[in-house]
């Protein structure tokens, strides 16, 4: 289904297509209107099961040419689920396996609606069996763990990239788990002693 009239795609590489035509908003008005048709994604904020920390990835780009604070995220491959793809980036980019049942999914968020469509698919993740990063060839990629105190005082010196998804995230895990101390820090006590 396209997404204008007069669809044309302006150019494509890799899946990825920049879409132009006449947009109709919701007075009936079209605007000659240009997007991104990017494909999904999954992002995933994983907590160190044991130590409570952020296990956050700093990983090359190569369009700002400087390495960036990240969380773990990745394309979506349309055969696996939506879990298996939340948890195959957790095993490549940070080489945790995480069961099912410990990793959360709990939004779906765009993170840039003013150009692209994709839709981001969002997880926290408890995270204690390491076994290792799997990393894709073009993927060149740190593993760096830290406390909220640590990541905000990099936030606030201003001297590191950092993604802001890791903020949506962070602000998920505070307000929606931590906020209601109930299931989830028992879940993250029991996890990281080994109970379950």
């Amino acid at each position: 289904m396209s997404l204008f009239k007069d669809q044309k795609v302006a150019y494509e590489y890799r899946g990825h297509k920049v879409l132009t035509g006449k947009a109709v908003f919701p007075d009936n008005k079209e605007h000659e209107w240009t997007t991104v048709d990017f494909q999904n994604s999954v992002s995933i904020l994983p907590i160190n099961a044991e130590t409570g920390k952020l296990i956050l990835i700093k990983q090359y780009r190569p369009a700002l040419k400087a390495w960036c604070i990240e969380q773990v995220a990745g394309g979506i491959e349309p055969e696996l689920s939506i879990m298996q793809n939340a948890q195959k980036e957790v095993l490549e980019e940070i080489g945790y396996q995480v069961p099912e049942e410990y990793i959360y999914h709990i939004h779906d968020f765009y993170f840039t609606p003013g150009l692209m469509n994709f839709k981001t698919h969002f997880f926290i993740a408890l995270c204690k069996n390491f076994v290792g990063q799997q990393l894709e060839e073009t993927e060149l990629i740190q593993v760096v763990e830290m406390t909220e105190p640590e990541l905000f005082k990099i936030i606030a010196e201003n001297k590191e990239l950092v993604d802001p998804e890791i903020l949506v995230g962070l602000s998920v895990y505070r307000n929606v788990f931590l906020g209601q101390k109930t299931w989830m820090q028992e879940i993250i006590k029991k996890y990281g002693e080994g109970e379950v």
